[in-house]
């Protein structure tokens, strides 16, 4: 079977095929809201619908001690090269199953819309 997103072509095969096409990360529709975005990138799936993190990701709470807008804008673009200079969150990968992938298919203005939500919600 193969899925296609936009210029990404993704293929998969067996049982295998249908835990992919969960994954995959749909395009907000233009303006979408902070919330919206978390929904159309699957972050729930790792992450939790209230965000408190589940055994595949970490909770998304209280941000704003460790992140500032502008480098959770770059981490969320490029989240593997973040994840390996940093040793907080070095560790942090270790104790959880999934792995964080990128949103390069999210826009600038995408990407910082959902930092803002991240870092104005959800407080422990």
């Amino acid at each position: 079977m193969v899925l296609r997103r936009g210029l990404a072509t993704v293929a998969t095969v067996g049982i295998g095929a249908l835990g992919a096409a969960c994954m995959l990360p749909r395009d907000p529709p233009p303006g979408a809201s902070g919330p919206m975005i978390y929904e159309y990138q699957n972050c729930a799936n790792c992450h939790g619908e209230d965000r408190r993190g589940k055994t595949q990701g970490p909770p998304l709470t209280n941000l704003a001690e460790h992140w500032t807008r502008a480098n959770l804008i770059q981490y969320l673009a490029d989240p593997k090269s973040w994840i390996d200079r940093t040793p907080r969150l070095r560790k942090m990968r270790s104790e959880y199953s999934g792995e964080m992938s990128s949103y390069g298919n999210l826009t600038y203005a995408e990407r910082k819309v959902l930092a803002e939500w991240l870092l104005t919600e959800a407080s422990d």
